[in-house]
């Protein structure tokens, strides 16, 4: 049976490493109980959680911890990107398409044919294209929140869209005499 020790010592472990009870317990048994003994074997594992230089309050750094900072920070990174798609130039620019990054990486993987096809009709009507870099900020820390502010994103965009359709289909309508350049909304995807 175990005492007080032995488990304050095994949480002690769990708090300080990327491990399970049993894995806490052998270790223990192993090295007769010296805590330091077996924080030294996990940390030449590379499984002790880092500590954050910010203070007591700071979560864990360790390895499973860094893989999903990494991929947090990639993201915000690469969410600062934007695809500026113009067209016309100098009073007369208009703004077609402004895109994130990984929008268009990932359109342009799950249909290349459509990517590849798209920006060539860009280039044979005169669109211009640049990558301007904004800042983004912090992604949530929680995931339902980036999903509701990117489905909120995607609902104004089709508001937009919707509305400019009608208004364009209006317009045709009522002013059929009318031969101004007009070149729609503007199309944001983030």
């Amino acid at each position: 049976m175990m005492n007080d020790d032995m488990m304050r010592n095994i949480e002690y472990l769990r708090e300080k490493a990327d491990i399970s009870y049993e894995e806490a317990v052998s270790l223990l048994e192993r090295f007769d109980g010296n805590v330091m003994r077996v924080l030294v074997e996990l940390e030449r594992q590379g499984r002790v959680f880092q500590q954050a230089e910010t203070g007591l309050n700071s979560k864990p750094e360790g390895k499973a911890y860094a893989n999903k900072s990494d991929g947090r920070s990639f993201l915000e990174k690469a969410l600062q990107h934007r695809l500026v798609v113009e067209s016309g130039s100098g009073d007369k620019k208009a703004t077609v398409a402004n895109l994130s990054a990984p929008f268009c990486a990932g359109a342009a993987l799950l249909a290349p044919h459509v990517a590849i096809g798209s920006v060539a009709l860009m280039f044979v009507m005169g669109y211009r294209v640049r990558i301007e870099k904004k800042p983004f900020g912090k992604l949530p820390e929680d995931p339902q929140e980036f999903v509701d502010r990117a489905v909120s994103n995607i609902k104004k965009t089709a508001s937009s869209l919707s509305e400019t359709a009608r208004d364009l289909g209006s317009d045709k309508h009522n002013d059929s005499d009318n031969d101004d350049d007009d070149e729609g909304g503007e199309i944001t995807i983030e």
